[in-house]
């Protein structure tokens, strides 16, 4: 994940940042959206699912809220300045 893709606007950094702090809470929909899933059996309508860590969908959701944690810094700072 590069700069221009969290610089991608104001709607796609709050997917972005809504992404990252749903993995980093814990909340279920974003991390089964965000990790492979490998089917391990089924029995009729009963899936039983592995959920491996990934190490790089990790390394991922760290940089890109470090990425926009700096742009939220930047703008701050910005718009703090201007009112002097």
């Amino acid at each position: 994940m590069d700069e221009a893709v969290v610089g991608g606007g104001e709607v796609l950094a709050q997917i972005l940042w809504h992404i990252c702090s749903g993995f980093a809470h814990g909340r279920e929909g974003a991390t089964l959206g965000l990790l492979e899933r490998t089917v391990d059996s089924q029995v009729d309508n009963v899936v039983q699912l592995r959920l491996p860590t990934s190490t790089e969908v990790l390394l991922n959701m760290l940089h890109a809220a470090t990425l926009l944690t700096g742009r939220a810094k930047g703008l701050h700072d910005t718009r703090r300045s201007s009112h002097r």
